[in-house]
Formats: C-alpha cells, structure tokens, sequence
C-alpha cells in the first residue's frame, strides 16, 4: 500500500522549514483577516440595529393608532423591499408590509432571503431584524445586509489577490533557498561517505568563500580532511623509513 504524503515524509531540513514557515504565515494571515471581517461586521450590524431601533422608537411615539397603522402603510408603500422591509401586524386588522410574507423573529436576528417572500421584484440575499412591540401589534423592521455581504467579497478578493500570490512567491523562494541548501548538504554527505571509504583527498567544492551554517560545516569537513589526510602521509612517510 502506498504510504500518503505527508510532512514527515519530508526529509530535507530546509523543505521541512519552508513549509513549516509558509503554514505560520498562512495561518496567521487567515487569522488576521477573520478576525478584521469580524470586528467590521460587528462594527456594521451594530450601528445597522441601532438605526432600526431609532426607527422602532420613532413609530412607538406615535400615541394614535390609526396615525400608526396610516404612518406605516405610507412608509411600505415608499421603501423598496430590497433595502428594507416594514412588517407590521396589528392585534386586529390586515398586516401592513412591502413584503407579502416575513418569518417571526425576537430581538434583533440575522433572516435569509429564503424565508422571506416578496410582492413583487426580488429581495435582499440577508436582512438584520429587529422586532418590538408598537402600538397595538407587534412591528418588524428589517434591513439589507448588502454592506456585509459586499465586505464579505472585498475580503475574499484581498484574500485571493494577495494573500495567495504572497504565498506563492514565498514559497516559491523559500524553495530555491531549500535547494542551495539540499545541494550543500548532499555534497557534504557525499564527501564523508568518500573520506569514510578511504578517499581522503575528496573535498567540498564552492564553501571556502562563504559564510553560511552549512559553508562553515563544509569548511570544517575540509580541515579535517586536510588534517586526516596530512597524518596519513605522515604516518606512511615513518613506515617507509623505517
């Protein structure tokens, strides 16, 4: 059976570090721009239920109950559902509503368009409600979400414009500095392998100029070639003139 890829299939130190960054860094953006959305969302239901609330307040100061239902129906007939909905419904009497049908909801609630059914035209995807009781019934005012709903695409767009080319690009990078790293190392692995089988005059080649971790290992697997190398030839010099 053949084993699934995974991260600890992944044998090379720098691979390991790259994706292991590029997790962090993906992670951590995606954190970030969830917790903006919804801090901004908040921010907008927000002052969005207190505008409804201050509708409420308005219509509840209307003492007269004809005044009230009169108010309303005008009101309905004005506002396009799409933005708002008014659904009043009177203890006794027909409903007053620029929406032919619209769900029960208590305090302030979040409704889907597809509990929602309109007289004519089409309907917001999402309305914030808020309910209360005015007058002699119970009145619903509802608003569009379009402003979330437009943030929420705004967000995927940063999301998909930036952050996945940013990911790309860094991974990418992070790939090429893997590879001098892979190259260093199997060179460093191969040069032992040839010190331990008796070939003592193999070297790592291209680390004598540089000052990386990995150059300075190769530096020091020299020297000690070298210095092997050297005790040697001096030890096969004493046995010959002996």
């Amino acid at each position: 059976m053949t084993p699934v890829f995974g991260f600890n299939q992944i044998r090379s130190t720098p691979l390991r570090l790259t994706f292991l960054l590029l997790t962090i860094f993906a992670l951590a953006a995606l954190a970030c721009l969830a917790v903006a959305f919804e801090v901004t969302r908040t921010s907008i239901d927000a002052a969005v239920a207190a505008e409804l609330q201050q509708t409420i307040n308005e219509y509840r100061g209307i003492r007269d109950g004809d005044d009230l239902t009169e108010r309303l129906a005008e009101a309905a007939a004005k506002t396009d559902a799409d933005v708002r909905i008014l659904f009043y419904v009177p203890d006794r009497g027909s409903v007053v509503s620029n929406v032919a049908s619209f769900p029960p909801v208590s305090g302030v609630t979040v409704v889907s368009d597809s509990y929602i059914r309109a007289k004519s035209g089409s309907v917001s995807d999402s309305y914030l409600a808020l309910s209360a009781r005015v007058g002699a019934g119970h009145l619903i005012v509802a608003q569009s979400r379009e402003q979330v709903e437009e943030m929420g695409e705004i967000f995927l767009a940063v999301l998909l414009i930036g952050l996945l080319p940013a990911l790309l690009i860094a991974g990418l990078a992070g790939l090429w500095v893997a590879r001098g790293a892979r190259i260093k190392i199997d060179a460093i692995q191969h040069t032992l392998l040839e010190l331990k089988g008796g070939t003592l005059s193999a070297r790592i080649e291209g680390v004598e100029d540089q000052n990386d971790d990995l150059s300075g290992i190769g530096q020091e697997v020299n020297r000690m070639a070298r210095a092997q190398e050297a005790l040697v030839a001096s030890i096969r010099q004493v046995s010959s003139d002996i």
